[in-house]
């Protein structure tokens, strides 16, 4: 970045912006009030950066296009410029320009593409639940991590009426040693046996779906590296080594360079003996940082573009059988494909901005940007807070399974029961509601995502009235949505969860309409009737999520 000043981030690489909500999600929508979508070339060099508001400017994104690294920085100078190649979409209101976007060419240049086919229903309809070291009793330690242990946890949560779940297997599986190799130490680790007890076949009351996280990181030094050497990144200064992309005490790791088809190939090859060898439903595909710029992919698109490597990392996802059940937190220009995006790791905190308050936004961002199959990150937060605990703050537990009640899955690691009665009451009522009314509404809703006008499945707060300043004002974009669709024999949710520590009230506004209070489930009594256009203070304690119906 010699000649670039250092506040500017390279959009289309693959360094991440540690301070940006998306992350691991390349993508050049933006979207302003106004009633204009911009949405930026996919394979240009660009850089950006943000300029805060002064006393003599309001804040700023500014953009650039040039070929440095960790673009192809080899061009002769004269090319070293690009134009900035864009889309602009405009429409009466934001509303209006969003389905354009969504219509336009049938997602074709510069447009945003649909799914061909709906994703598998089990995936949004029941909670997913991450079998790692360190978030719960069952799996303290990581001698803990057995599919004995799992067979328990599967059993106890089907005690707690949980019948129907998704089981996501971390990296214990796999033989460190090696790449994509099977632990395979049968009395640990028989992944057939237990996969055979947990299918609804078995007739053990069972209707559980196993997937298995998998990573593109492999080992410079195992079996699978010395014999494959042509399928790993390449290292730009020494012709013919292998790239060391992180540096580990026990050993170095590349990445499988996906750019190179025959790699590609031997990656998909792999996954699909997995899937036929241990009955394996689908996979959970980790993301990628490539910090150093002196990297030689096999294919010349994506030197230029080193982002090309996250579209080809989930197409190749997408191939698989039960493509429509995996979850992918690498994407770029990927919204075509039937795939689950896992949010990028928020922090277990109140007041971080990777914290609570970031979920919303966040999920919005991404459903915006065309990913409407969304996975939250795990209720509590993935990455430790303050108190450099895994186990998260049973308050901030509570209401963060709340908060994703009604987002379009609910994905956990530690599981209720690890805490007193009113707390796991509280969030196992949240898990209800997920499986119940958010079920048959989300039905209705993929259908018209893949088949209907391109509407996203979660929706900011101006979707219901895109002339309404007061939606796009900090405070009520940013700490509620809208879930559903007003008209005759729909319905619209307005979702606006306790973000808070220790608050048992907050202000919500509603848009123009009726709306009738809930809390807790939906077949709940109804609270009161409010009148749309006003803002409300409204209270739930710790035992309920806030939400509210429009009347049709």
């Amino acid at each position: 970045m010699a000649n670039r000043s250092l506040d500017y981030i390279p959009f289309n690489s693959l360094q991440k912006d540690p301070k940006g909500e998306l992350q691991h999600i390349v993508e050049g929508t933006f979207l302003a009030s106004s009633g204009f979508i911009l949405r930026l070339n996919p394979d240009s060099p660009l850089w950006y950066r943000t300029a805060p508001e002064s006393s003599s400017q309001p804040a700023q994104m500014c953009i650039t296009a040039r070929a440095e690294a960790p673009y192809n920085a080899g061009r002769k100078e004269d090319d070293a410029y690009f134009d900035i190649d864009f889309t602009l979409f405009a429409g009466e209101d934001l509303r209006a320009a969003y389905i354009i976007m969504a219509n336009h060419l049938q997602g074709g240049a510069g447009g945003i593409q649909r799914p061909p086919r709906e994703p598998e229903e089990h995936m949004y309809a029941y909670p997913i639940w991450e079998i790692t070291a360190g978030r719960s009793r069952e799996f303290a330690e990581a001698a803990d991590l057995t599919t004995a242990n799992v067979k328990k946890f599967a059993d106890h949560l089907k005690k707690e009426g949980q019948r129907h779940n998704v089981l996501l297997l971390d990296a214990w599986w796999a033989l460190p040693t090696d790449y994509m190799v099977m632990n395979d130490d049968e009395k640990l680790h028989d992944f057939v046996h237990l996969n055979e007890l947990l299918n609804p076949a078995s007739g053990k009351g069972y209707d559980y779906r196993l997937h298995l996280a998998v990573t593109p990181y492999v080992p410079v030094g195992s079996p699978f590296a010395k014999m494959n050497p042509a399928f790993l990144l390449q290292d730009g200064l020494r012709s013919g080594s292998t790239f060391v992309i992180r540096e580990g005490p026990q050993m170095n790791h590349s990445l499988v360079d996906f750019s190179n088809p025959k790699a590609a190939r031997w990656f998909l090859d792999k996954l699909s003996y997995f899937q036929k060898t241990y009955k394996m439903a689908s996979f959970v595909f980790e993301p990628v940082t490539v910090t150093d710029d002196n990297v030689k992919y096999a294919d010349r698109l994506v030197r230029d573009v080193p982002a090309l490597y996250s579209t080809t990392y989930a197409q190749i996802a997408s191939q698989l059988q039960g493509g429509s059940m995996a979850i992918v937190k690498e994407a770029r220009d990927n919204q075509g494909l039937p795939l689950f995006v896992n949010m990028a790791p928020r922090v277990s905190d109140w007041t971080d901005p990777r914290g609570i308050k970031s979920l919303i936004p966040t999920a919005l961002a991404l459903s915006l940007a065309g990913y409407s199959f969304i996975v939250p990150d795990l209720v509590g937060g993935r990455l430790p807070g303050p108190s450099r605990s895994l186990i998260p703050d049973a308050e901030l537990y509570t209401r963060w399974a709340q908060a994703t009640a009604l987002m379009p899955a609910m994905q956990f690691a530690t599981p209720p029961w690890y805490y007193n009665e009113t707390i796991s009451d509280a969030v196992e009522a949240a898990i209800t509601l997920h499986t119940t009314t958010f079920k048959e509404l989300m039905k209705r809703l993929v259908t018209e995502r893949v088949k209907g006008d391109g509407s996203p499945i979660m929706r900011p707060m101006w979707w219901a009235d895109p002339e309404d300043p007061k939606l796009y004002e900090a405070g009520v974009v940013d700490t509620q949505f809208l879930f559903g669709e007003k008209g005759t024999g729909k319905q619209l949710h307005l979702v606006a969860p306790i973000l808070v520590q220790g608050a048992t009230e907050r202000m919500v506004y509603l848009p123009n309409g009726k709306w009738f209070q809930q809390q807790g489930a939906e077949n709940a009594p109804l609270a009161r009737e409010l009148q749309g256009g006003r803002e409300y203070r409204v209270s739930a304690d710790l035992n309920n999520l806030l939400f509210f119906k429009l009347q049709i």
